[in-house]
């Protein structure tokens, strides 16, 4: 009887050491796969934050003529400038 017991509970737990290594091998592949997955993002963070420069000259130079722009829209305002910014506006010929 005290073998039956003890062969019963060795078999039991060696299944439970069986389930226990399954689901530590879950784990395992699961951490895994989300450190690739978060490591192919940081990748593709790191390929978009690199403009080309060609890129960044262009932003700027559409950031120059956007402020040139304003400053000039806002200069129309005052009749002391205006005229400056006639003489602007007639050398690109905007209206």
């Amino acid at each position: 009887m005290a073998n039956a017991a003890k062969k019963k509970n060795s078999e039991d737990q060696q299944k439970r050491e069986q389930q226990r290594q399954a689901e530590r091998e879950q784990w395992q592949q699961e951490f895994i796969a989300r450190q690739n997955f978060m490591q192919s993002q940081m990748e593709h963070r790191r390929e978009l934050r690199k403009l080309p420069k060609s890129a960044l000259i262009f932003i700027g130079f559409l950031a120059l003529v956007f402020s040139a722009s304003v400053v000039l829209f806002l200069m129309s305002f005052n009749p002391a400038t205006s005229s400056i910014v006639d003489k602007v506006m007639s050398f690109f010929k905007f209206y």
